[in-house]
């Protein structure tokens, strides 16, 4: 499995929104703000169900399909009755901002393997696509991460640099999308402010794997305690399956 992080100053949408995930926020005074939203890829996202459960998901053009993808509550609980994965890749954007009148610094970003499993049949739901968005981008071998260890950003350019940056026509993304991406390698530490919030894309790639993974990001505020969130799908990993 690879995973893709783009990152951008100010929010770009390439889809439409289909579930929000809660960040943490830590402590009394002062506090980060993280949000976190599954989006669909440019036109491509694509949402499957375990076959082997006997459920069928509505099609593309259904009604039904149309209110899952308007409506970000009903979509989540879909997802977590059915175990919902999304195939062959996964939008995260993510927004940091800043405690008011204060920084704090973005130190690290961590992607945790929790579970890793052949891919198996699913049932496709697919839902309408939107338009393509502005990026920086990186794609990490996520199918051959450590399991249960939350792997740092910069490990990731050490060891597999061939792969922390991918060039706008990356076979990741189809082509007529990639010439509206523009690429810069994501940069930590990293400040956020209340004025000028970092948003940053996370993009799971699962290969021929079943895979549960959630995200962490590491930030601090001067002279405070070093705060670890944890950002995933309303509390369960998310999950990114393979098309088999």
């Amino acid at each position: 499995m690879v995973i893709a992080l783009f990152l951008t100053a100010m929010f770009a949408p390439v889809g439409n929104k289909v579930t929000q995930a809660v960040g943490r926020l830590f402590g009394d005074e002062p506090k980060v703000e993280i949000t976190a939203s599954a989006i669909n890829s440019p036109c491509d996202q694509r949402w499957g169900v375990p076959r082997s459960g006997g459920y069928r998901p509505p099609a593309q053009d259904s009604g039904e399909a149309l209110a899952l993808m308007r409506d970000q509550t009903a979509f989540g609980k879909w997802a977590g009755d059915h175990d919902a994965a999304a195939m062959d890749g996964l939008d995260i954007d993510i927004f940091a901002a800043g405690p008011r009148d204060q920084t704090a610094v973005l130190t690290d970003v961590r992607i945790k393997v929790i579970e890793r499993k052949p891919a198996i049949p699913m049932e496709p739901l697919r839902l309408p696509c939107g338009g393509p968005g502005e990026f920086s981008w990186f794609e990490v071998p996520l199918d051959v991460l450590p399991i249960g260890r939350a792997v740092s950003a910069r490990e990731i350019y050490r060891r597999w640099p061939q792969s922390a940056v991918a060039a706008p026509n990356s076979k990741t993304r189809p082509a007529e999308h990639a010439r509206a991406e523009k690429v810069r390698r994501l940069s930590l530490p990293m400040s956020l402010t209340q004025s000028d919030p970092e948003a940053l894309r996370i993009t799971g790639k699962p290969g021929s794997t079943d895979v549960r993974w959630q995200i962490e990001l590491v930030w601090t505020i001067p002279g405070k305690e070093q705060k670890n969130s944890v950002v995933d799908w309303d509390g369960r990993p998310f999950r990114t399956a393979g098309t088999v």
